[in-house]
C-alpha cells in the first residue's frame, strides 16, 4: 500500500499565524504533502499551498502575506462608521460574556448607534422578537456579516488564483450549511463553549470537483463565521464558517474525514489551541502526528481577530518550535529505525555474502 501524507489546518482566526511557523519548519526539513484541507483561516492558509502545488513554496509565499497581515489588518468593518464604533473585544464581551472586557450593557448602547446590527443583538437576548415575522424578513434580506470579506477575497486572487487552485494540489475545504445567522452562532455558542449539545457535521467539498465560478465562494463560505462575515449564497444555499459543525467534537473545525476518506494513511494535524477535543481514535488505520500548542496560544477568545505584529511574530515562532518538538521527534524515531533497519540488511547481505564463498563463520 502506498503511503499518501496528507495535512489539517485548523480553524481560529488571527491565530492561524501560527500555521505559518509549522509550515516554515515542514519546508525547512523539505516536507512536502499530497493533500490539504483547512477550515475557516485554515482554508485560506490552505488555499494558497494547494495554489503553490509544493508546501515549501506555499510556507514562503504564506510568511510575507501574514507579514503583511501584521501591519494592515483584514478586519474591515463594511458599511460602517469607523470613528467610535464598538471594538471587537466589545463584540466578543456582548456575545459571550466569558471575555468579560466591557458591560454588556455599554457594548450595547454602542450598537444602536449603527446600522441595524443592533436587531441582530436585540434577537439575541428577545426570544419573540428572534422568531417574528419582522425579523425573519430582515434575515432573508439581509445576509451581510460585520466584517467585509474583500480583503480575504483579495488575497485570494494574488496568491491563490481559481486557475491555480483547480489545477493545484489536492484541497478540501470544510463549510457549515446556515440556519440562519442567529441560529447558527447560537448553536455554534452551546456546542463549541457551552457544550450543551452538539451542531450537525460540516460538510466538506474538494475544491478541484467544483466549478470555476464557485472555488473562491467555497473557500471565503469556509471562513464566514456567523454575525461577523457574510455567508456565501452557492446553489440557492447559504453556507458558513465549517468549524460551526461538530462543535462540540470539533470535527468540523478540525477537517480530517476528508483527508481519511481520500486515502491518506498519515495526517499531520495542526490545532490551534491546546484543548481541542478532536480526538485521533476516532479513526483507525490511520498515523497521526499532532502539532499542539505546548503553551497556549490564546488567552481569550479575542485573539481570534488579533492581527497585531507582535501577537503575529510570536505566534509564528511557536507554531515553528512546536512543529519541530512534535514533527521533529517522530521523524528523527522513524529515521533511527530506518537506519537500524538499513544497518541490520547490510550484516544479513555480508552473511549471505560469507555463505556464499563458503567462509565458515563459526569458525
Amino acid at each position: 500500500m502506498n503511503s499518501k501524507l496528507g495535512l489539517v489546518l485548523s480553524g481560529g482566526g488571527a491565530k492561524g499565524a501560527y500555521q505559518v511557523g509549522v509550515l516554515q519548519y515542514m519546508a525547512e526539513i523539505d516536507m512536502n504533502v499530497d493533500a490539504v484541507s483547512g477550515t475557516s483561516i485554515g482554508a485560506l492558509n490552505g488555499a494558497v499551498v494547494s495554489a503553490e502545488k509544493s508546501l515549501v513554496k506555499g510556507a514562503n509565499v504564506l510568511l510575507s502575506i501574514w507579514s503583511e497581515l501584521s501591519v494592515c489588518s483584514p478586519m474591515k468593518f463594511q458599511g460602517l462608521q469607523s470613528n467610535g464604533f464598538i471594538s471587537v473585544p466589545e463584540i466578543f464581551t456582548l456575545l459571550l460574556p466569558r471575555a468579560q472586557l466591557v458591560s454588556p450593557l455599554e457594548a450595547l448602547s454602542k450598537l444602536s448607534q449603527y446600522s441595524d446590527i443592533g436587531e441582530d443583538i436585540r434577537a439575541w437576548f428577545d426570544s419573540d422578537y428572534k422568531n417574528s415575522e419582522e425579523y425573519k424578513i430582515k434575515l432573508e434580506e439581509d445576509n451581510k456579516g460585520w466584517l467585509s470579506s474583500a480583503p480575504s477575497l483579495d488575497i485570494l486572487n494574488k496568491y491563490a488564483s481559481k486557475d491555480k487552485l483547480v489545477k493545484g494540489l489536492e484541497f478540501y475545504v470544510g463549510l457549515y450549511e446556515s440556519r440562519g445567522v442567529v441560529a447558527d452562532f447560537s448553536e455554534y455558542v452551546k456546542g463549541d463553549y457551552l457544550r450543551f449539545k452538539d451542531t450537525k457535521e460540516s460538510q466538506f467539498w474538494r475544491v478541484q470537483d467544483l466549478p470555476l465560478e464557485i472555488v473562491h465562494e467555497a473557500i471565503l463560505a469556509s471562513a464566514a463565521l456567523p454575525i461577523f462575515f457574510n455567508g456565501r449564497v452557492i446553489k440557492g444555499k447559504v453556507y458558513r464558517d465549517g468549524g460551526v459543525g461538530g462543535a462540540a467534537t470539533q470535527s468540523g473545525n478540525t477537517p480530517v474525514r476528508p483527508l481519511v476518506d481520500s486515502g491518506c494513511t498519515h495526517i499531520i494535524v495542526t490545532h490551534l489551541n491546546d484543548g481541542s477535543f478532536w480526538n485521533r481514535h476516532d479513526f483507525f488505520d490511520v498515523n497521526f502526528i499532532e502539532v499542539r500548542p505546548r503553551k497556549s496560544i490564546s488567552n481569550s477568545i479575542t485573539d481570534l481577530m488579533a492581527f497585531k505584529p507582535e501577537a503575529i511574530e510570536k505566534w509564528i515562532d511557536q507554531g515553528y518550535h512546536d512543529a519541530k518538538r512534535c514533527i521533529g521527534n517522530v521523524r528523527n524515531a522513524k529515521i533511527l529505525v530506518e537506519e537500524n533497519k538499513a544497518a541490520q540488511s547490510t550484516i544479513d547481505n555480508q552473511i549471505i555474502h560469507l555463505d556464499d564463498d563458503d567462509f565458515d563463520v563459526n569458525g
